[in-house]
C-alpha cells in the first residue's frame, strides 16, 4: 500500500513539473523568414497536390519550424501547414538560406553533389536560387520544391549584366571618297579611295619614292563580318563584344573596346571599335565611316590616319 502511494506521488509530481516548466525544444529551432514572392500557396501537406489552405502575401513574416524535402513547416491560422522553402528568405540566420544568381547560360541541376549524379534539370542565366549550404564546391539548393545541387562556381551574389553589343555598320561609306595619310619610318604617302559601287574601290597611292600607283580595294560587310583591303581579309566579326577573338588571314585579332571616342584629322567619332589585329597593329573603326586610324602597338605611333572624306 505504501509503495502504491509513492508511485502515485511520483506520477503527480511529474505531471506538475511538466505543466509549470515549458518545453522549448521546438521553439529553439524556430527561424523567422519573409515571403519573397507576391502570393505563396499554403498547403496542408508537403506536396503541391495537397489541400490549398490559403496564400501568404509578399513580405509576410512566418515562423519556420523545420525544413524537409524543400518544404517549410509553418503555423498557419493556428494549424501546421507547409510552404515551398524556395520562396522564403531567412531573417535571423543568414547562413540558413542565401539568394544567389546563376552566372552561366545554362547550369545543370543534379540530385547529389557529383557531376555523375542524375541531372534533374537546368537553370538559365540570372535565375535566382536559394542556397541552403555549400560543401566541396557544390551548393545545395531548393529546386522545384526539392533539394538539389549545383556547382558553386556558377553562382554569384549579383545578377550578371548583359554583354554590350553594337550593331552599327563599320564599312567604308560607299557614298563618300576617302583620303588617308600613311607614315612609315622613312616616308609619307597618301591613299585615295574612290567608290566604284558594290563594295569595290579604286585606290590611288601617292608616294614620293614610288610615285603614283593604282589598284583595286574592297570593303564588303555582311551580318557575319567586315572584309576590307585588296585581299578581302576579315578585320571585324559580328556581333561585336569586348574580348572577342577571331581569325584574320595572318593572325588572331582581339576586340579591345567598342565605345571609344576618337579624334583624327577627319574629325571626332563616337562608338569607335578598337581591335588588336595580332600583327603589331591596333586598328580603329568608326560606325558608318569605317577605318579611321592604325597605330603601332609597341610605339603607339600613328601609321595610318583618315584625314578627309567627302
Amino acid at each position: 500500500m505504501r509503495t502504491n502511494k509513492m508511485i502515485l506521488l511520483v506520477i503527480v509530481l511529474s505531471l506538475f513539473v511538466s505543466v509549470i516548466i515549458p518545453m522549448n525544444k521546438v521553439d529553439a529551432a524556430v527561424k523567422t523568414a519573409i515571403v519573397n514572392v507576391d502570393n505563396l500557396n499554403v498547403r496542408a501537406k508537403a506536396t503541391t497536390s495537397s489541400t490549398l489552405l490559403g496564400q501568404l502575401k509578399k513580405d509576410s513574416t512566418v515562423s519556420v519550424l523545420k525544413i524537409e524535402n524543400g518544404w517549410a513547416n509553418i503555423k498557419f491560422k493556428g494549424k501546421l501547414a507547409y510552404i515551398s522553402a524556395v520562396y522564403i528568405t531567412y531573417t535571423n540566420d543568414s547562413t540558413s538560406s542565401k539568394k544567389m544568381y546563376v552566372n552561366v547560360d545554362l547550369l545543370n541541376v543534379r540530385a547529389s553533389a557529383s557531376p555523375a549524379s542524375k541531372m534533374l534539370g537546368m537553370l538559365k542565366k540570372n535565375e535566382t536560387v536559394q542556397v541552403l549550404s555549400t560543401t566541396n564546391g557544390w551548393s545545395k539548393i531548393v529546386y522545384q520544391s526539392y533539394p538539389a545541387y549545383v556547382k558553386s562556381s556558377y553562382l554569384s551574389t549579383n545578377a550578371t549584366k548583359p554583354v554590350k553589343q553594337l550593331n552599327y555598320q563599320y564599312s567604308l561609306n560607299m557614298a563618300s571618297n576617302y583620303m588617308y595619310v600613311y607614315r612609315d619610318a622613312t616616308s609619307k604617302a597618301y591613299s585615295f579611295w574612290q567608290s566604284k559601287g558594290g563594295g569595290e574601290w579604286d585606290i590611288t597611292l601617292f608616294d614620293r619614292t614610288y610615285g603614283t600607283t593604282k589598284h583595286i580595294g574592297y570593303s564588303i560587310e555582311s551580318k557575319k563580318e567586315l572584309l576590307i583591303g585588296s585581299e578581302e581579309s576579315p578585320i571585324i566579326q559580328y556581333p561585336l563584344t569586348v574580348g572577342k577573338k577571331f581569325k584574320t588571314m595572318q593572325s588572331t585579332a582581339t576586340v579591345l573596346a567598342i565605345d571609344k571616342i576618337m579624334t583624327v584629322k577627319a574629325g571626332t567619332f563616337k562608338n569607335v571599335v578598337e581591335i588588336d589585329m595580332g600583327n603589331g597593329l591596333i586598328n580603329y573603326y568608326a560606325p558608318n565611316r569605317g577605318h579611321i586610324l592604325s597605330k603601332d602597338k609597341k610605339s603607339k605611333k600613328i601609321l595610318y590616319e583618315l584625314i578627309e572624306f567627302y
